[in-house]
């Protein structure tokens, strides 16, 4: 592939793994170029700067990392199994050749250091917490018990994707599907 060839998604997925791997101070171009081995030039021909790259890989991780994932338990037929399959695809360690885990504690602490990243964060984490909600009612639990069920089932997560990088003695896919089944007894206990 020449360098002009270069897909702007193939810049994307390197900014990401850059971010998963060493934070996004590390997001430069000169260093994406070096992944991709090739100059800088092709990047300028994709994005307009650094920013678009950002803003590029935000939106990537909304769409490939949550409503991707949404678009796939779509078909299945009941709540419960929707709930079940997603979380064993958001359970996927990789994605693009990604660390999942890694890209969400990366994120979190991107937002940390940026407000609007922290806003865009807080509204793709609503998203993701909505879905769950809507699912868990749809499964019979009342609004409050849904949401507390939906938000026990997120937090879960998010601890598991913090414990994969940092302290990988306490990843336990089995303890966390045993929370989320929890979570959905519950809901379907409450009917």
């Amino acid at each position: 592939m020449a360098n002009k060839d270069l897909p702007a998604r193939a810049w994307v997925i390197a900014g990401m793994k850059v971010l998963a791997d060493s934070g996004i101070n590390a997001v430069k171009v000169e260093r994406l170029a070096l992944v991709l081995g090739v100059s800088k030039a092709p990047f300028y021909w994709r994005f307009k700067d650094r920013n678009a790259l950002l803003d590029a890989m935000i939106e990537y991780w909304k769409a490939d990392l949550t409503t991707a994932l949404i678009e796939k338990v779509r078909h299945l037929p009941t709540p419960r199994q929707r709930v079940e399959a997603i979380v064993e695809l958001s359970l996927d360690h990789e994605s693009d050749g990604i660390s999942v885990a890694a890209v969400e504690a990366a994120i979190r602490a991107w937002a940390g250091q940026d407000p609007a990243i922290g806003k865009v964060a807080a509204e793709v984490d609503a998203l993701r917490v909505d879905y769950l909600v809507r699912e868990l009612s749809a499964m019979g639990a009342a609004q409050q018990h849904a949401l507390i069920f939906a938000k026990s089932i997120y937090l879960g997560l998010i601890g598991l994707y913090s414990v994969r990088h940092y302290t990988p003695a306490l990843d336990c896919e089995e303890a966390y599907r045993d929370l989320v089944g929890s979570a959905l007894d519950r809901a379907d206990r409450l009917r």
